[in-house]
């Protein structure tokens, strides 16, 4: 599914999987992802729901199913749904960094900001870089539009400086924030082409909506080849 694309494949796997140990809470999470970058929604948030209930005590499981319903849209669910995941574990970052993008698609930005700088401030030194351009994205949307593409044009340099990279999706999202698409689409041809896995929910993903009207755009979804 991450890096071969093998639709066909991976659903054959994630099934297997599944029937093999139908209380594989992991695999009915993993499965959710790949449902929702199919476009099958409500498959995905009922296999988020069940691994959630055979797993009542993981954030990870109630975080999975939080990002399956942001996915279609249904922020208020999300919020509950991250909501009982920090309950679980009030200091993880992978949650807070998903209340980040819920409160940033249903408009909350200032919001979006505090749980994006919380989630790094957990993580130190382990947080992601994608995590690192989230929070540009936001500065921009919050209007600090000089700051944000300051800190975008500094961004690659360092996370080179520390031998890291960034996929390209994710500084993406970041200069479509800035109002520069014709880039952000560059760039997400550019991750379609060295096949990275942030792309892959490029079909459902809030922070692109923007483009989806972009002729080039639905090209890259189009060489994707996510089945309908």
């Amino acid at each position: 599914f991450y890096y071969v694309w093998d639709w066909v494949g991976a659903e054959r796997s994630y099934r297997r999987a599944i029937a093999l140990n139908p209380r594989f809470a992991r695999a009915r999470s993993q499965y959710a992802r790949y449902l929702a970058e199919a476009g099958r929604g409500d498959e995905a948030i009922a296999e988020a729901v069940r691994a959630a209930e055979l797993e009542p005590t993981s954030a990870s499981a109630a975080s999975t199913r939080a990002l399956m319903l942001y996915y279609a849209r249904d922020y208020q669910g999300a919020l509950g749904a991250i909501g009982h995941a920090l309950q679980l574990e009030s200091g993880s970052a992978g949650a807070y960094f998903v209340l980040s993008r819920i409160d940033a698609a249903r408009g909350a930005i200032d919001e979006a900001v505090v749980a994006n700088e919380r989630a790094l401030a957990i993580a130190g030194d382990g947080a992601g870089n994608a995590w690192r351009a989230n929070l540009i994205r936001l500065r921009a949307l919050s209007g600090a539009t000089a700051e944000a593409r300051a800190e975008l044009a500094r961004l690659p340099g360092e996370i080179a400086a520390r031998r890291q990279r960034i996929g390209s999706a994710q500084l993406a999202y970041a200069h479509e924030a800035l109002g520069e698409r014709t880039r952000a689409i560059e760039l997400l041809e550019n991750g379609l082409s060295e096949r990275e896995p942030d792309i892959l929910w490029l079909a459902v993903d809030p922070r692109a909506d923007s483009l989806r009207a972009e002729p080039r755009f639905a090209q890259v979804l189009n060489k994707l080849g996510i089945p309908r």
